[in-house]
Formats: C-alpha cells, sequence, structure tokens
C-alpha cells in the first residue's frame, strides 16, 4: 500500500482504501518500514508528517498520564540491584535517567561519557536502513537490543 502523506494534522481521520482510516494507514506503513524516523529523513521526507503532530499543542492535557515518569536507575545501590532496574526501565520504557554514577571506577563512567553515549546513538543511527530494521521490534526481545517507535504508537494521538 502506498500512502501520500498529508500535510494537515485535520486529515488524521481521513479514510483512504479499504476503509482504513489515513493515520491507521501511515502509522502501519511507519511501522512495517523498520527503519524509524531516521528511515522516513532518508526517504526524503521534507515536512514533519502529520502523524508526529499533536492534535492540539496547546491543550492544557498534559504530556504524560498522571503518574508517568523518566525512570531513574541510582548506581550507587548493589550492582545486581541496579541491573535489574536498568533491564526493568529499557525493556518497559526505553530509556531512564542514571544518577549517582560519580563513585564508579573512572574507567567505567568518565567525563566524556555523554559524548561517547551520543556518538553510540549517532553512529546507530547512521547505519544503513535495512541494518537498523533488523534491531526493529515492536515487543521485548529476549537477551538482544531493539529499538522501535513510542511504545503506544498505534493507541497515542501521535507518535514520536
Amino acid at each position: 500500500m502506498h500512502i501520500t502523506q498529508s500535510r494537515s494534522n485535520r486529515d488524521r481521520d481521513t479514510v483512504c482504501d479499504h476503509g482504513v482510516s489515513l493515520s491507521s494507514a501511515l502509522l502501519k506503513a511507519f511501522d512495517e518500514s523498520r527503519t524509524g524516523v531516521r528511515g522516513l529523513v532518508e526517504s526524503g521526507v521534507s515536512s514533519v508528517p502529520a502523524i508526529f503532530l499533536h492534535p492540539d499543542p496547546y491543550a492544557s492535557v498534559p504530556l504524560s498520564p498522571q503518574g508517568v515518569s523518566i525512570p531513574i536507575v541510582d548506581l550507587s545501590v548493589p550492582a545486581p540491584v541496579a541491573a535489574a532496574a536498568v533491564a526493568a526501565a529499557t525493556r518497559d520504557g526505553g530509556f531512564f535517567h542514571i544518577v549517582n554514577y560519580h563513585h564508579l571506577h573512572p574507567a567505567l563512567i568518565t567525563a566524556d561519557y555523554p559524548a561517547r553515549a551520543l556518538a553510540a546513538v549517532r553512529a546507530f543511527n547512521e547505519l544503513p536502513g535495512p541494518e537498523r530494521a533488523k534491531l526493529y521490534a515492536r515487543a521485548p526481545v529476549d537477551g538482544g537490543v531493539s529499538y522501535s517507535s513510542n511504545v503506544d504508537l498505534f493507541r497515542s494521538p501521535s507518535a514520536n
């Protein structure tokens, strides 16, 4: 199925072929490409697709549901506890905030760690689409690394 992206957010629920809403069809096509947002850039998209736009950017609705927060992993706790927290945070949310890492051995966490982490993310995103697609998964991968768009891609009012 080929879908031409609408530039207007009001067209999110327009029905296209086979009675599928435009936004549902776009989300499905985006997810099945298995290349994420970088794949959109590589395909030549020059404007933000409507599926990534919030219906009302000035709404007084909170950006996240009440009680939802970024997981915090405290590295001052025993290593097995910290490792379990990292595993849970990456499995359940895909990201986390690390605190109390300065006490670790300097060879593990150095001052250039943030720059090295960003370089690793950049290097991954600069891999060819087929290489990134091998790691794209909507469900948790046992013993491996995966990535995807937002975990609630098909339930959220917009992709991210």
